[in-house]
């Protein structure tokens, strides 16, 4: 009785402060003296209704009288134009149960909304959100929720592929239960990013809403210590009214902590057979979260939504459209050990993988839910094999053992990163049957080359290539395989005379834009051919070509430059300088 005392009161007092309620003014001042006279009698006022509830030793009859004879036209200086926002989102009305803006400046009462008229109102942006002093919280409902989902069995690895890759953060998600933490530990152990719970529901039927009580803390000295945070609301919605009480009380409580989240802000949405969520499923369901992950959007963060397997496939019915918290602790993590590179992952389209509950991490106290974060490289695509030069098949020449399938090949991974390692492949011959790559080599025939690569979130991708062993090759044809010329000789051209066979057997005789030089001097220092021509000394050249089949082939000759001291003089001068002059 004192509750709905306290309730009505409320009520009468917000109806007695708004303008233009004249008649509520005029009440009070009658309700007063009719309480004096009755030597204290309790009065309630109900303000919307304007009809006085006294207890039983008052004439009702003749304060309803009174009051309706109050009921005259407001005076004209009293009104005043009210002034309706245009623009819902990220609205707080003060309304007791929240409200929607409608065209015509009406004030709605959210809760009165069907589940789909208010899925449209927050979606559209109408809605806004649910003013902190008027969101009722019991800190009596705050427990240490245990997680009920069933654990996974290790994966198979031919299942589940592993994070080999760069791309991927290692993270903790914690509450107060916690307790206090050394969040510079826990960066010194490895950790990048920590979800920190804002509050959350009970998960009895009165579903009281309640604060984590070190959430401030928490979010100011994990920030402080460098690691990035994201935040989350343990969830027990069942309407999207309630989903939308839980996003305005997570909207508060990040205000209030004064940190702007680096990761998203997550609708922790969990369920058991005792759970007040039990049987929300479908429509229902996507509503809830829906309504959740809008207002959380519209408001400048990005939304997320932590589901587990069962969550997602028997009572959604499908992965959410928002980014995925994937609940799936494996048995292998029960040791409380930090994931590794290369062990399995779950296959399905995560952005953040809870994979254990048992996580022991330094400068915590007690176990703490492990998570490895992708955010930023869910955008996977295909993984894609790169050949050197660009090829799209291998040629080789009879009898060159050194020739090396992996020789420049690469994977573009579905992250985008380029992997040059683990990498492997097969060769097998015309008729199909497996055969060494030194086999293939030292014999004429076409190969097939079948490349393999463990992707981390594709699986195992593979790509058949042909492999040509020909007894031709291609070659670069040097007029001589040594150079002499006289220092100052600029005309020399080291190009002068060479030639190229290619694999086809084509001979191309002007390579002045298809053969390319370097030359350098006895020090190994590169030189121009000018510079080499003017100066006596012994250089080396090195031609390059790159042919279609065989990419890139080099010969080299050598160039010696005598100094003009050095020249050996011809016949003719010598035979003048020997001759006597006649007498």
């Amino acid at each position: 009785m004192r509750k709905q005392a306290d309730f009505g009161f409320k009520r009468w007092f917000l109806h007695f402060c708004a303008k233009r309620e004249m008649q509520a003014r005029l009440s009070i001042i009658t309700v007063a003296s009719i309480t004096a006279l009755t030597f204290g009698s309790v009065v309630v006022v109900n303000a919307s209704s304007r009809t006085v509830i006294p207890d039983e030793s008052i004439d009702i009859n003749s304060v309803i009288a009174y009051e309706q004879s109050l009921a005259q036209p407001e005076l004209p200086e009293e009104t005043e134009p009210e002034v309706v926002e245009t623009e819902a989102v990220q609205t707080t009305y003060p309304a007791k149960q929240g409200s929607a803006c409608g065209g015509s400046g009406v004030t709605i009462d959210l809760a009165s909304l069907s589940d789909e008229e208010l899925v449209d109102k927050i979606t559209s942006g109408q809605a806004g959100v649910i003013a902190e002093e008027d969101l009722k919280t019991d800190q009596s409902a705050n427990t240490d929720v245990k997680h009920t989902a069933s654990v996974a069995s290790d994966p198979a690895p031919s299942e589940d592929p592993p994070v080999t890759e760069a791309g991927y953060e290692l993270g903790i998600d914690i509450s107060q239960f916690q307790g206090t933490i050394d969040w510079a530990q826990v960066k010194a152990a490895g950790y990048s990013f920590a979800f920190i719970r804002c509050g959350g529901r009970g998960y009895g039927t009165a579903g009281n809403l309640y604060e984590d009580t070190q959430f401030v803390t928490n979010m100011k000295n994990a920030k402080a210590a460098g690691l990035k945070v994201g935040v989350y609301f343990f969830s027990q919605a069942i309407t999207p009214y309630e989903a939308l009480e839980e996003a305005s009380l997570t909207i508060a409580m990040i205000k209030k902590s004064g940190v702007t989240p680096d990761y998203p802000v997550v609708m922790d949405w969990e369920t058991d057979t005792y759970y007040r969520t039990w049987e929300l499923k479908g429509s229902d369901f996507a509503n809830v979260i829906t309504s959740f992950c809008s207002t959380i959007s519209q408001n400048g963060y990005t939304p997320m939504v932590y589901l587990n397997t069962s969550d997602i496939d028997s009572r959604l019915g499908y992965t959410p459209s928002y980014a995925l918290w994937y609940a799936r602790p494996y048995n292998k993590y029960q040791d409380g050990h930090q994931y590794i590179a290369g062990e399995e992952t779950p296959g399905r389209s995560w952005s953040v993988w809870q994979y254990s509950w048992w996580g022991i991490v330094p400068g915590i106290s007690y176990p703490v839910d492990l998570n490895v974060s992708l955010l930023g490289k869910t955008a996977l695509t295909d993984p894609v094999f790169n050949l050197k030069n660009g090829a799209s098949e291998l040629y080789s020449a009879v009898g060159n053992t050194s020739f090396d399938p992996l020789d420049g090949v690469t994977v573009t991974t579905s992250q985008s990163q380029t992997a040059t390692s683990g990498i492997t492949y097969t060769v097998k011959d015309a008729a199909g049957t497996e055969t060494t790559v030194a086999n293939a080599a030292a014999a004429a025939g076409t190969y097939t080359v079948t490349y393999s690569y463990k992707d981390s979130f594709k699986g195992t991708v593979t790509k058949a290539v042909n492999w040509t062993v020909t007894a031709s090759s291609a070659q670069i044809n040097l007029a001589a395989d040594t150079i002499s010329t006289t220092a100052g000789d600029a005309a020399t051209d080291p190009l002068a005379g060479v030639s190229v066979t290619t694999s086809s057997g084509e001979t191309i005789t002007d390579v002045s834009t298809s053969v390319t030089y370097t030359i350098t001097d006895a020090g190994g220092n590169t030189v121009d051919a000018a510079s080499a021509a003017a100066a006596a000394g012994t250089y080396t050249i090195t031609y390059s070509y790159t042919d279609t089949i065989y990419g890139a082939i080099t010969k080299t000759a050598s160039w010696t430059v005598a100094s003009v001291e050095q020249t050996v003089p011809s016949e003719s001068e010598t035979s003048a300088e020997t001759v006597p002059e006649s007498t």
